[in-house]
């Protein structure tokens, strides 16, 4: 990880509402970010990148309790509650509101996002001790 200093100069870099946290390590990838007002993550492009995650395709969101969980398929959660979203240019997906009620998630609260070894993106709320 890098040193302080640094990592404030990158966050500054970053959209406001999503930063890097922890430097890739091999395959694994994870940030946190913020819901926005209107209920919508940024997906990092790190992760928009190797997920081939291209403007304006459908994402499919799983409600799968403690954590959401983002595929470019529909298969594998058949008994979840499910949304449909497209990504928008910006790489901003906006979180189905009853998932959000669900897992307690409100403007501003901190996500943790990361890609599983099956290329699923997972989020998951994060504690208020950040």
């Amino acid at each position: 990880m890098k040193n302080t200093s640094e990592n404030q100069s990158t966050r500054s870099k970053l959209p406001s509402f999503t930063y890097i946290v922890e430097e890739p390590k091999g395959e694994n990838l994870k940030s946190i970010i913020t819901l926005d007002q209107l209920g919508r993550i940024v997906i990092p492009e790190a992760i928009r990148v190797k997920n081939q995650i291209m403007d304006k395709q459908v994402l499919f969101i799983f409600f799968d309790k403690p954590s959401l969980v983002i595929t470019l398929k529909e298969d594998g959660y058949k008994d979840c509650f499910k949304a449909e979203r497209k990504i928008d240019s910006l790489g901003r997906i906006v979180l189905p509101v009853d998932m959000r009620r669900q897992l307690d998630i409100g403007t501003n609260d901190h996500l943790s996002i990361r890609i599983t070894n099956n290329n699923e993106i997972v989020i998951e709320k994060l504690s208020a001790t950040i």
